[in-house]
């Protein structure tokens, strides 16, 4: 019982210094539906990521093609919250 308690002890402070210096991030998320060089659908979304890096790394911003006259326009943003 007492090598239990021990463990659950250890866990507790492994998942505690583990979570130590983790920077909150705010995301923003969009997506932009181009179709013939048109707009019709425009989204954004917020996010909170946790990283112990820097929050640009979630920085993401990419064309997808999806066939001939459509493609999505995906991008995130991240900034330290």
């Amino acid at each position: 019982m007492k090598k239990i308690i021990s463990l659950f002890i250890l866990l507790a402070c492994v998942i505690g210094f583990s979570s130590c210096k983790m920077k909150e991030c705010e995301c923003y998320s969009t997506n932009e539906v181009i179709q013939i060089d048109s707009v019709i659908k425009y989204e954004i979304d917020t996010v909170e990521n946790f990283t112990r890096g820097n929050c640009e790394e979630f920085n993401k911003d990419e064309v997808i093609i999806m066939d001939s006259i459509t493609k999505v326009h995906h991008s995130i943003l991240c900034t330290e919250d």
